[in-house]
């Protein structure tokens, strides 16, 4: 047991973007927070995700908060990597000066909430923290999700995560596997697909993928311009968007233009780079419409064909289900497939068998053999983060408890009987631009306890979202799901859960725009009486 025992008005679960967001936000306010960190040094999601050629798939420019400008911070290239990000983050930290409120090397264990003291108490790694309001930044991507293949102990060789990948590891002359083949893997493959970088590299693929070059590289000098001088409303723009990404999003319907300039608003899109443009920028109703998204999909198997020289490992990369994952970029790599040394196995003609201390042992009786294999698995994502600790609301029932015929929340944000709990980009908030939308949460949670709590060092009073408003926000958000191809998918994935096996399908996201997510918080906050759907007492 942990002797010590200390007292804050608000404790943050989590430093990556939500969580230094939210700290900075009530600092400024001047309310007395801890915020408590399990990693060594802040970032989140980027902390643990160190692994060769991680970078975000969201514009540099957007990839920040709105109040740090271009001149502020510059942004060189059209995306941002991982070293960047971090720096980015440690500036901000800097900058408001909230270093002492971070405890790192301190993990969240059980939270419960104490209905006579109206508090929160909270066992950590390190110490025991009373609070009377707990907002949970842990993030979307945060519990690993690790493969159940028979014999995965047994391998000899070196094994790992690729959200725990080694520092400086060098792939010399070694031959490695990889396992999954998601935003992760294709980032991870086409780094050490490069030449020199490794012996021989292995794609050991279960579901192939539509991915599109990311088109990185230096932002013209005029378009940097052009942000500056409009800074504040480039960011009226992406916070009323749908998706927040800062691209011109289409509006045009695929069917509503001939073939010819179909194609060509797809080539356009392609040059220019970026899965989420391609998705989104090209024609407004790819994920709505199974004709519209056979098109967008065509098109890039088209691609595939073209680039990847060898008709073996171009049939294994080319998907035929629905372009509806969340789309994926690349730096290259369809062309990586062009290097003799790199090889793709198809699991679905070759399953894993198992795996032994020599390799990877499929179906065919072919025995892979690896000195290194990685795992780009990927994540539980969404309510993984919170199944994994207890947190305990009203009567001691916990969040697996509550969840346990399927996930709910109130605005992405609450939770009915967990009174002044709070989760920033939480299950069933918006999808898109998780910078710009964690920016929302962040202060509609801020303004919420400002009026519970007007007077730092007073004694707030208690909120919590009502169950009705709870049933109707998850009403709306299967209902705005339902309409999408996202819940028509038969390939396992990320956001609805089923890349994790028993796991219930369920869409996680409120997939009507940032924007109209917006508009709700600001009703809910304007409303008469002020926060329908909570109760505050």
């Amino acid at each position: 047991m942990h002797a010590e025992t200390r007292n804050a008005e608000v404790l943050i679960v989590g430093a990556g973007f939500s969580g230094i967001y939210q700290l900075c936000s009530l600092v400024g306010q001047a309310y007395n927070v801890i915020l408590i960190e399990m990693g060594t040094d802040i970032g989140g999601t980027w902390y643990w995700n160190r692994y060769p050629g991680a970078m975000s798939d969201s514009g540099a420019p957007f990839y920040r908060f709105s109040q740090d400008d271009l001149q502020e911070f510059p942004a060189k290239n059209r995306f941002v990597n991982r070293d960047d990000i971090m720096s980015y983050l440690r500036y901000v930290v800097d900058k408001h000066k909230v270093q002492d409120r971070i405890n790192l090397n301190t993990e969240l264990r059980r939270a419960a909430f104490d209905e006579g003291s109206a508090t929160w108490r909270v066992e950590t790694s390190q110490r025991f923290i009373e609070a009377r309001y707990l907002v949970s930044a842990m993030g979307l991507l945060n519990k690993t999700n690790y493969p159940d293949i028979k014999g995965l102990d047994d391998f000899g060789g070196k094994l790992f995560h690729s959200a725990r990948f080694p520092t400086n590891f060098d792939f010399r002359d070694k031959k490695v596997g990889i396992i999954g083949n998601g935003s992760t893997g294709v980032q991870i493959i086409t780094e050490l697909g490069k030449a020199g970088v490794c012996n021989n590299l292995t794609s050991f693929q279960r579901h192939p993928q539509y991915t599109v070059p990311n088109g990185d590289g230096p932002i013209p000098p005029e378009d940097l311009q052009e942000l500056v001088q409009d800074w504040p409303g480039t960011w009226k723009r992406i916070s009323g968007s749908r998706m927040g990404f800062g691209f011109e999003e289409a509006t045009t319907l695929t069917g509503s233009v001939d073939e010819a300039t179909r194609q060509k608003v797809f080539q356009d899109a392609w040059n220019k780079g970026g899965g989420l443009r391609f998705m989104f920028g090209t024609f407004a109703d790819i994920v709505a419409d199974p004709a519209a998204n056979e098109a967008a999909a065509g098109f890039i198997r088209s691609k595939i064909k073209e680039i990847v020289k060898d008709p073996a490992k171009a049939e294994a990369l080319t998907p035929h289900d629905l372009f509806a994952r969340r789309p994926l970029s690349d730096a290259g790599y369809y062309q990586t497939f062009n290097n003799s040394w790199v090889d793709i196995v198809d699991l679905r003609k070759s399953p894993i068998d198992q795996i032994t201390a020599e390799g990877i042992l499929t179906s065919d009786g072919k025995l892979h053999q690896l000195d290194v294999l990685i795992l780009a698995t990927g994540f539980d994502a969404m309510d993984g983060s919170y199944r994994r600790v207890s947190i305990e609301g009203r009567g001691g029932e916990t969040l697996n408890e509550r969840w346990s015929d399927g996930t709910r929340s109130y605005l992405g944000c609450s939770v009915a009987e967990f009174p002044n709990f709070f989760m920033i980009l939480g299950p069933y908030g918006a999808f898109g631009n998780n910078i710009p939308i964690a920016e929302t949460v962040v202060d509609f949670v801020t303004a919420m306890i400002r009026d519970a709590m007007p007077h730092p060092g007073g004694l707030g009073r208690t909120i919590e979202a009502a169950k009705e408003a709870e049933d109707q926000w998850m009403a709306m958000c299967h209902s705005i799901a339902d309409a999408t191809l996202f819940t028509k998918l038969d390939a396992p994935t990320w956001v609805d859960g089923s890349n994790i096996a028993g796991k219930k399908r369920e869409l996680q996201f409120f997939v009507g725009g940032i924007g109209a997510y917006r508009s709700i918080l600001d009703d809910c906050k304007s409303s008469e009486p002020r926060w329908k759907g909570f109760s505050v007492s």
